[in-house]
């Protein structure tokens, strides 16, 4: 059952070698191999004994190794067995385990008939503001997700009240304190481009709800009058971008021009 790489004989094809690397194989199960060897040289010889209890193998460096294919099984734990040891363990609990079965003590006793079973659940830990909105709060799941300090919260809050056509109703009924929040929200946020086309239109819904309270408290008329002040700097700028824009697009094309015409003066 073993192929001999230094002369290319091959004895069964249920054993496989190359060089100096040498696997025995089992007969009954398609192919298993029982152990693979190398030698330190290639073998030029080999014997086995009757009871294939042992063999040897010669290498040509004048060595012979000797090795022995009896295995021995380690014996199988029976569910007696376990049973037995989850007895003798109770009462005896430990503050340290010598193995991974003391984590899974008491997992297969199974409950008398007079025991009161309880199936044990893990409950899903919500965010304020997911709590909040899931009850239909939209005002306080929004102020909550001011909070977090996390734009891309705060924004999923408004397009989603935005979607449901409830966005008026998370922004109706704020106190000063509230509104200040909020608008110190879209002074940070709302020239960002990846914000602003949603944060402009919520503070046009919200500039339309609560025009009648300008002049009552002097922190809201300053926080809306720098964010007149950021969105007319904000307006400028994206002017005098899309003029730059059509300055370098016009260059673009007069260049383009002239080369064709200097293509074709050469040509003729």
């Amino acid at each position: 059952f073993f192929f001999q790489a230094e002369d290319g004989i091959r004895d069964q094809p249920r054993s496989r070698g190359l060089g100096d690397v040498y696997k025995r194989q089992i007969l009954q199960q398609t192919g298993k191999a029982l152990y693979s060897i190398k030698t330190e040289a290639p073998p030029v010889s080999f014997d086995i004994s009757s009871n294939s209890a042992c063999y040897a193998l010669g290498t040509n460096d004048g060595s012979i190794i000797v090795r022995s294919m009896q295995q021995e099984e380690a014996p199988k734990e029976t569910e007696e067995d376990f049973d037995n040891m989850m007895i003798n363990t109770e009462g005896k609990q430990q503050s340290t385990s010598k193995n991974y079965r003391y984590f899974y003590r008491g997992t297969h006793i199974k409950a008398k008939d007079d025991e009161i079973k309880t199936a044990y659940t893990k409950k899903l830990t919500l965010q304020d503001y997911e709590r909040y909105f899931k009850q239909f709060e939209y005002r306080a799941a929004l102020l909550e997700a001011i909070k977090t300090n996390r734009p891309e919260v705060v924004c999923t809050i408004l397009e989603e009240t935005l979607q449901r056509n409830v966005v008026c109703i998370a922004l109706s009924d704020m106190t000063i304190e509230q509104l200040q929040q909020v608008l110190a929200f879209l002074l940070s946020k709302i020239v960002n481009p990846k914000y602003s086309a949603l944060l402009m239109e919520i503070a046009s819904i919200l500039l339309d709800m609560y025009s009648c309270v300008v002049g009552l408290s002097k922190k809201v008329d300053t926080q809306l009058e720098e964010l007149r002040e950021l969105l007319q700097k904000e307006s400028t700028l994206q002017m005098n971008l899309i003029a730059l824009k059509g300055m370098i697009e016009t260059i673009q094309a007069s260049s383009m021009g002239q080369s064709f015409a200097s293509e074709n003066t050469i040509y003729e």
